[in-house]
């Protein structure tokens, strides 16, 4: 199985929280695992915004930073280019999500196939994927 990871499903992978558990799931049973490069991004944000609400410590910090390190590192990362700005683009229009979202939905596009699960804890998200076709995992709790 192929597995698309929005941010919101690959931050549970890097603090425990609700969702981990769905997201840990997936992780194991992807023979490809796939995501947006503004992902590193956004989950070395999600770490900051954690540190800074004191729902995990510095230490745990900098354990998560490790632990996105080495998934990063066995993730197949897709570029951000004009061709995916202007396909997102379309997504815009005809999808009520944000930026970040509409280009996740249109990277996953390029993995797009029967074996291909996306997965976030966005429902929003989740809703335009299945309205063009995804499976979809949801890893809200």
């Amino acid at each position: 199985m192929v597995t698309y990871f929005d941010t919101s499903a690959l931050v549970p992978l890097l603090i425990d929280k609700p969702g981990s558990a769905v997201c840990g799931r997936l992780w194991n049973a992807s023979s490809r695992r796939v995501t947006l490069r503004v992902s590193y991004v956004e989950a070395r944000a999600a770490i900051a915004s954690a540190v800074r609400h004191n729902r995990i410590t510095s230490r745990g910090a900098q354990e998560a930073i490790g632990s996105l390190e080495i998934v990063w590192g066995a993730m197949w990362i897709i570029e951000l280019t004009d061709p995916l700005v202007r396909r997102a683009a379309e997504f815009a229009d005809a999808h009520a999500l944000r930026g970040y979202d509409v280009t996740h939905c249109a990277a996953a596009e390029l993995v797009h196939g029967r074996s291909v699960v996306a997965a976030a804890g966005d429902a929003a998200l989740l809703e335009s994927w299945c309205a063009v076709g995804f499976a979809v995992a949801d890893t809200a709790p």
